[in-house]
């Protein structure tokens, strides 16, 4: 039997048997200072819970709102908006809100009775419980402030108008300056899918012989609020 380390040059010998050697060793150091290394689990990013309130100036549709000259326009409304909500270090929210808006000129009509001419005619109306003169929403919105411009916000969302069980989806854009107060401003976009109904008269000598509904659909109608406020911090999770 020959040995098979005979024929290596012995100093190349003694390089193995130092590697061999030092293997063990190494491993046993690299295992001691990952054990007395401290062990920093990674944390949650921190998120933060706040408040606001705003008062609104408002662009309300009919027949949210609507006057006897102007049955389907935009009619400006008052208002105020409350929220609450809670925001992640990355800048992602979730924000539940309150607002309530009135039409800011309710004109008086003068009652008397329609004439149309003689004929038959087609008009787009609403339901009775439809029309009023301001309308109160509750939605929820996710937004994000991007990292490098914190002091901006862009929303979207849903909710329903409390009064008419009508949903609508929203749209928003924000800023916010200050650091523990901060006054914030913004502006929202709702659209309303409102339900309406075709009705058709037919009338003859000033007299309505006949009034009956012939059709049903649906319309978006667009809301339009700009608000000013403030909003604070309430606790950190």
């Amino acid at each position: 039997m020959h040995d098979g380390n005979a024929h290596l040059p012995r100093p190349l010998l003694a390089a193995l048997a130092l590697v061999m050697a030092a293997t063990p060793l190494a491993g046993q150091e690299a295992a001691r200072h990952a054990g007395s290394a401290p062990a920093h689990p990674a944390q949650p990013p921190a998120r933060t819970v706040y408040i606001g309130g705003s008062v609104i100036l408002a662009a309300i549709p009919g027949p949210f709102a609507w006057s006897c000259s102007r049955m389907e326009d935009v009619h400006a409304g008052l208002g105020v908006q409350a929220y609450v909500g809670v925001r992640s270090s990355r800048g992602w929210d979730l924000r539940v809100r309150y607002a309530g808006v009135r039409e800011a000129d309710i004109e008086e009509c003068v009652l008397g009775v329609p004439v149309e001419p003689d004929g038959v005619h087609r008009r787009r109306t609403y339901e009775s419980e439809l029309w009023g003169h301001g309308i109160r929403t509750m939605d929820v919105q996710a937004g994000f402030a991007p990292p490098p411009l914190d002091f901006l916000r862009v929303a979207v969302g849903a909710g329903v108008e409390v009064d008419r069980g009508v949903p609508f989806l929203l749209g928003g854009v924000g800023v916010s300056l200050g650091s523990r107060v901060q006054v914030v401003a913004g502006a929202d976009v709702l659209l309303f899918p409102v339900p309406y109904i075709i009705q058709e008269e037919e009338w003859q000598d000033s007299r309505l012989l006949r009034r009956s509904r012939v059709e049903d659909g649906e319309v978006w109608r667009r809301a339009w609020s700009f608000h000013l406020g403030a909003q604070l911090p309430i606790g950190r999770r």
